[in-house]
């Protein structure tokens, strides 16, 4: 009986989709015959009835629920459940005919889910004074709900009965598109609710995962709409009627949600954060009547909701090595994604004084609004200055609307050190300030309450400029633009491989008074790029000696301190003759993990870092190295980074399996990455990592790839530690293998022979030969000995 049962379902797990069985062409189900049997006979179902449910149990009957929506035509639900059997019991057999299933799904046309009927995939929802009997009908092809006052929130809709999608594959420019049409003339307040599958649908604030509602305003012709993402409210907007006929809520696979009117406008946007696994359900939709004020009245007149899957294009990450000239948007006027957070150094709420719209940032902040400083600040470095030497170029543009700009202020930072343009109109006597700042400060820099002056202004006519460009160069920052003077400033900090912020933001004439700025792009332009020239050595000059500090044959020299091992990894750390290594950590190792270490300093740092700098180099195994940790610091293990003095330096993979070399001197605010592309890593890292230290700056560069300059002062004597990089810094296990470690004080241009015993350590002095080279370095035969007296020979 048991194998008739499992035959049964053989024969009836046939692919159908869009509603109706596909039994074109033969071939294809036979295939699906072939596979939904093996599935099935060996996996699906046991002989055996547990009476308390198992992860087995649980997992044969998701494919259960799932074969029997794939016979409905169902395939996304058939696709989900079987995801989620997945999730519980790995099963390759199950795996490949899900995998046939989601390619016939892609190449699917967009889905209707509620045209006016609800039909079996839809249920009710009552809930917070909602009456789903007495205040909705289906008419006209449409959910038609209106709740009167007196009935709380009033919250009457609709529910899917089961999951309708899931997120989309991190791995893949995808995201999904929900469609919602409404008539706007029969509309004033509702919500649309994305929601776990695992949670209630009646309960849309308390299960929601993503949230969009919708309240018409007192003056009858404008909606203010609220994207929530978890109870947390990211961003509010205040739009036409019109606009909201139909709403778009697109979620991408890097955890971007936008949600754009019935003209793909952009209007709201956030970014799913926090480690709460998004993949792991499979979502549900609720719309729905959503008071705006307890006991108000709320209609929704809601006619369609459809879902595609849709490609978008990634933002571009910066941060990896190019040496590609070009130009590259960094802010469209629509999104702000990843690369974007909001700045505001005002009274004012920063919805009600800033919008997206018409492919445009918009500020409009009024009067008494103090500083009234409202934009954008990028979240992490933008522009990175590699092959910056002489001759090299890289311009950032800003665009603005010239008609909507009373004032603004530009800035490039590198952490808390700006180098401010800032443009200023007086409508009083029709003209305009510009002037340069270089501050601490991104907001004091006015003439009022300030003690910063600029270091160049100019008086101007009052029209706005549409373009101003910073020319970034090693002799400086060149200003110019349209209706702008040009100057070259100098900038201290413009430094090789260093990373830099971007800023844009209202500036008023004074305090409190009114300011606009319509800013429609920020790209960069990678004009010319100039590796920075080598130092040459002076001929017949010998190089200054490589210490080797770490390699086979000094293990001795080094503690190492093992795993305080949980769980018994397949692999764990070796210190032997061949080097350092650690594979296939678990991730729930503890923090205090393997490393290796010396007990006394291993470089003195003294008068010498003040001509020239000093490099360590660590090689690693470049075929088995993934990730690694090195650090540097003036302490002894039980004290590394006392007072935050400790330098990290981290290869390691982040969630969406990119990898990420990061450098951190300092806590938070001296934190630094880039992104490194496994083309470049695979192929051609040579294994090496080098960490340059000189008196004021500290480089770490991985092999001839992305480096990573930052502001640090050197202390006198440096430790280093190899350590395992813990369960916090990487979703992947680690695995590295360091073959050796030296360091080498770098000869400066021009070292001649008696000058290099300066950068000799002093237990290698020899001051017989440094005699010899200083005799040979005079410039004899006519060299004076004693006054008066000249060598005879």
């Amino acid at each position: 009986m048991k194998k008739l049962h499992r035959y049964f379902y053989t024969s009836m797990s046939i692919v159908t989709v869009k509603g109706k069985r596909d039994f074109n062409p033969p071939g294809l189900i036979l295939l699906v015959l072939l596979l939904s049997c093996f599935f099935l006979t060996g996996t699906c179902w046991s002989d055996s009835n547990p009476s308390m449910p198992s992860p087995d149990v649980t997992a044969r009957t998701l494919q259960l629920e799932g074969t029997q929506l794939q016979l409905k035509g169902d395939v996304q639900g058939a696709v989900l459940k079987y995801r989620q059997s997945l999730g519980l019991k790995p099963n390759k057999k199950l795996e490949n005919i899900v995998l046939f299933l989601e390619q016939r799904l892609d190449h699917s046309v967009k889905k209707i889910l509620f045209d006016g009927k609800l039909e079996d995939q839809w249920l009710e929802l009552s809930a917070s004074g909602g009456n789903y009997s007495e205040f909705a009908q289906i008419k006209n092809n449409a959910l038609v709900v209106d709740v009167p006052e007196g009935n709380s929130w009033g919250k009457t809709g609709i529910r899917s009965r089961n999951e309708l999608f899931t997120f989309p594959d991190k791995n893949k420019a995808e995201a999904i598109k929900l469609t919602f049409d409404i008539d706007v003339k029969e509309s004033s307040d509702f919500v649309y609710a994305v929601i776990p599958g695992n949670w209630d649908g009646n309960l849309e604030w308390r299960s929601h995962f993503i949230r969009l509602q919708a309240n018409k305003n007192k003056d009858g012709k404008t909606v203010t709409l609220s994207l929530i993402i978890r109870k947390s409210e990211k961003m509010k907007a205040i739009v036409n009627i019109e606009q909201i006929a139909r709403l778009n809520v697109i979620i991408r696979s890097d955890n971007i949600v936008e949600v754009t009117d019935k003209n793909d406008s952009n209007v709201l946007q956030a970014i799913i954060s926090g480690n709460e696994n998004v993949y792991k359900y499979g979502y549900k939709i609720s719309a729905l009547t959503h008071a705006n004020e307890s006991n108000l009245p709320a209609k929704l007149m809601l006619k369609k909701i459809s879902l595609e899957k849709v490609k978008y294009i990634k933002q571009t990450d910066t941060s990896i090595l190019s040496n590609i000239t070009g130009k590259t948007i960094l802010f469209d006027g629509k999104l702000m994604g990843h690369q974007w957070i909001r700045y505001k150094e005002s009274r004012d709420d920063y919805d009600k004084t800033v919008r997206l719209a018409d492919g445009a940032l918009l500020v409009d902040v009024p009067e008494d609004s103090g500083y009234a400083n409202v934009g954008i600040e990028s979240s992490h470095p933008l522009i990175w200055l590699d092959a910056f030497g002489e001759g090299s170029e890289r311009e950032v543009v800003f665009d603005f609307l010239p008609d909507e700009t009373t004032g603004f202020a530009i800035a490039l930072s590198y952490r808390d050190n700006h180098f401010i343009v800032k443009w200023v109109k007086d409508s009083a006597c029709d003209t305009a300030l510009l002037q340069i700042y270089v501050s601490e400060n991104l907001g004091l820099i006015g003439n009022w309450n300030s003690s910063y002056t600029p270091v160049w202004e100019q008086k101007l006519t009052a029209k706005a400029p549409s373009r101003v460009k910073l020319a970034l160069t090693p002799e400086g920052v060149h200003l110019s633009g349209d209706n702008l003077p040009e100057h070259l400033q100098y900038w201290k900090f413009l430094k090789a491989n260093a990373g830099y912020k971007i800023y844009a933001y209202s500036f008023p004439l004074l305090p409190d008074k009114a300011v606009k700025m319509a800013l429609k792009q920020i790209s960069l332009h990678k004009n010319k790029l100039v590796p920075a020239a080598q130092i040459e050595a002076v001929e017949n000059v010998e190089p200054l000696p490589v210490k080797t500090f770490f390699d086979g044959s000094k293990v001795q020299d080094w503690t190492f301190t093992p795993w305080q091992i949980y769980k018994e990894p397949v692999t764990a750390c070796h210190l032997d003759e061949k080097g350092f290594s650690v594979f296939d950590v678990p991730t729930d190792t503890p923090l205090d993990g393997c490393d290796i270490h010396t007990t006394e300093p291993l470089i003195t740092i003294d008068e010498r870092i003040d001509t020239t700098s000093y490099k360590v180099t660590a090689e690693f195994d470049a075929k088995t190295t993934k990730n690694f940790q090195v650090v540097i610091t003036p302490h002894t293990r039980s004290k590394w980074n006392k007072y935050y003095e400790a330098c990290y330096v981290q290869l390691f993979q982040n969630k969406h399996s990119e990898n990420i070399f990061s450098l951190n001197c300092g806590g938070n605010k001296n934190y630094w990455q880039r992104t490194v592309s496994d083309e470049w890593l695979t192929s051609e890292w040579d294994g090496k990592l080098t960490i340059l230290i000189e008196k004021e700056w500290l480089q770490a560069q991985i092999g001839n790839g992305q480096a990573i300059r930052i502001a640090h002062t050197s202390p006198s004597n440096i430790y280093i530690y190899v350590v395992a990089l813990d369960y916090r810094y990487a979703d992947t296990k680690t695995a590295f293998m360091l073959k050796s470690i030296s360091g080498q004080w770098q000869a400066p241009e021009g070292m001649k022979t008696v000058d290099r015993w300066f950068y000799i350590d002093t237990s290698d002095f020899n001051p017989e030969q440094f005699i010899k080279d200083l005799a040979s370095d005079l410039p004899y035969p006519n060299a004076p000995i004693l006054e008066g007296e000249y060598d005879e020979k």
